[in-house]
């Protein structure tokens, strides 16, 4: 549930009018303000430079996040789920 959310937070990213001219700071924001909304806390703003990799070439931007989430199964027994979300944004 919480990676569909991380997913239309991408897609609010990509909709930002000239988000290829943002710093990474402001789309860490924008990205992070959308999971605000929502309360949604996979990893803390403070972690953002951590799990959100911005690359960016003459063509735009491609934004990725990773997180992980450990789910308690039973006792001492876990999930550990990896995630990674990706999205192309063209340059204007």
């Amino acid at each position: 549930m919480d990676n569909m959310i991380v997913g239309s937070a991408l897609k609010k990213v990509k909709e930002t009018p000239n988000v290829v001219m943002q710093t990474d700071r402001q789309i860490y924001r924008i990205f992070m303000s959308t999971l605000d909304q929502e309360h949604v806390e996979v990893f803390k703003e403070s972690q953002a430079k951590e799990h959100i990799d911005i690359i960016r070439d003459d063509e735009g931007m491609e934004i990725t996040v990773k997180y992980q989430k450990i789910v308690p199964l039973i006792a001492n027994v876990s999930f550990l789920l990896d995630f990674e979300n990706i999205i192309s944004i063209d340059a204007p």
